[in-house]
């Protein structure tokens, strides 16, 4: 009996240890894979001959051999005793080592360029691009060496399509299985949903359709005006929906229409879901556009949203009609799918505007899609609820069935919908209180703990241009719930609840 007992808690100790070697594996494959990507940024370096050649041969070096070792050393580790909840945590680690890896060549950039700032902006910038959010703590972004605004662009795109998908599309062939991964990484409430039967081939069509909108909005920028480099950095972020700009003004250093309209409807598309692109223009239906309720929904939302601000803007005077209407679409689009470009001074506008505006971005865009917020679909269902409750309160006998698409939905999934929100208001809350602790006066704190949960970018308050100024301790925080935003908040706080750690 004693032998039996003795030879249960061996093989569980081994299928542990495998299990710990298979995430560090993973792990250690990611980080070699985003090593790799610093040869780009490398590239740029050496054609603008800006100086920083070094300081993303030493990152890249540095990453691929960090992250070879892991991976050589852990070989022993069996991808087939991860389970589902091991997915929280491989996405929570890589999450927050890349964003500090994704820091290095902010950090090694201070000793090879002019540019002058403290670890902690590095680190907030570096977490701001990946995850989309587009808060800056630079200022200057017109005199930086054009790699290392190049390197911001390029980690806002790496950031959109989430590296850990197009890691799933690849480690199949090294023998590590994605589909944990994919399950805690896909924003939305309906993460089982696939493309193709294998999680791998979903990622591979994602990232597809991804490369492909990001082609087309580079071939309309170009042709709006931008230069080819202009247009492939602001390609890189708008179908990412981050905002970063390699200038200060953002959009507005353009001063063109064309331009705004254009990067409104690539914007628009990446606020869309990915899948839903795929079916609609890779497989030739794009009538599937008309009949997602939630893609209709998040366009009524902009419709009606874009006419409310057109017409207090045009009433205030600054603008003629046309400029009016094209101002108030860019901008809508821009928060609610948490892009956060700006084409003009929003503290001129009236501070009505410039609050509604900060609100939509709560919203967000479609579920899959690389947007932050709360995502539309939730929110439609939220409304359909509210009002299933009211009928229910005229005919307490009644049975009224909550749909969406013309399936219906079963209490547990609706539910999972009123736990997400009201874990959001928590966070939001929460975090709020923490900066006000850290005395940041009231709109300064809400604006922080919003715009850092929904990865919007713009602020009010004392961040309302730029974050330089909010102290080392206050960006670390906002950091750290960037990517709890980015995560949609449960991916992370599952990792707090003791049921978590139980065998």
């Amino acid at each position: 009996m004693e032998y039996h007992a003795v030879k249960i808690i061996a093989s569980r100790s081994e299928r542990l240890k495998a299990r710990r070697n298979a995430i560090w594996r993973i792990i250690g494959f990611l980080q070699s894979l985003f090593g790799l990507t610093l040869l780009l940024p490398l590239a740029v370096s050496v054609i603008a001959d800006d100086g920083l050649q070094l300081c993303f041969t030493i990152s890249a070096l540095l990453l691929l051999f960090g992250g070879g070792v892991i991976f050589y050393n852990t070989q022993k580790g069996s991808t087939e005793n991860l389970r589902s909840r091991d997915g929280f945590m491989i996405v929570a680690a890589i999450w927050l080592s890349l964003s500090l890896f994704a820091a290095l060549p902010l950090l090694l950039a201070k000793y090879f360029s002019p540019v002058s700032f403290i670890w902690t902006d590095a680190v907030f910038e570096a977490v701001s691009g990946l995850t989309t959010t587009g808060a800056t703590a630079f200022t200057g972004l017109d005199h930086f060496p054009t790699s290392l605004l190049f390197y911001r662009q390029w980690l806002q795109w790496l950031g959109g399509i989430g590296i850990v998908v197009l890691a799933v599309a690849i480690m199949p062939l090294l023998g590590v299985g994605g589909a944990q991964i994919y399950k805690a990484e896909a924003p939305g409430p309906f993460k089982e949903a696939r493309i193709a039967p294998r999680i791998s081939d979903t990622a591979k069509v994602l990232f597809s359709v991804y490369c492909g909108l990001t082609f087309l909005c580079f071939l309309a920028l170009w042709w709006a005006g931008m230069t080819p480099f202009e247009a492939f950095m602001h390609s890189l972020t708008t179908l990412a929906t981050g905002g970063f700009s390699p200038y200060d003004t953002s959009i507005g250093y353009f001063d063109s229409n064309l331009i705004k309209m254009v990067i409104t409807f690539f914007m628009f598309m990446g606020g869309i879901s990915f899948a839903l692109h795929y079916g609609a223009i890779m497989k030739g239906r794009p009538i599937r556009y008309m009949m997602d309720e939630e893609t209709l929904t998040y366009a009524r939302y902009i419709l009606y949203f874009s006419i409310v601000v057109t017409f207090f803007l045009y009433l205030d005077g600054d603008y003629n009609f046309l400029d009016s209407l094209i101002q108030s679409t860019f901008h809508v689009v821009s928060f609610m799918t948490s892009t956060g470009y700006t084409a003009a001074d929003l503290n001129e506008w009236p501070i009505f505007l410039t609050v509604f505006l900060f609100l939509i971005g709560c919203i967000g865009g479609c579920q899959g899609s690389s947007s932050g917020g709360i995502k539309v679909v939730r929110i439609a269902l939220l409304t359909k609820q509210g009002r299933r409750e009211i009928k229910r309160l005229i005919h307490p006998q009644g049975e009224f069935p909550v749909l969406l698409n013309g399936k219906f939905l079963s209490d547990s999934l609706l539910g999972s919908v009123w736990g997400f929100f009201a874990v959001y208001l928590i966070s939001l809350l929460f975090f709020m209180g923490i900066y006000l602790i850290l005395e940041h006066d009231f709109t300064t704190a809400f604006a922080l703990s919003a715009t850092s949960l929904n990865n919007t970018g713009p602020a009010l308050g004392a961040i309302g241009s730029h974050f330089e100024g909010i102290g080392g301790l206050t960006k670390m925080i906002s950091a750290f719930e960037m990517i709890l935003g980015r995560l949609e908040i449960f991916t992370l706080l599952v990792l707090l609840s003791p049921h978590y750690w139980r065998r």
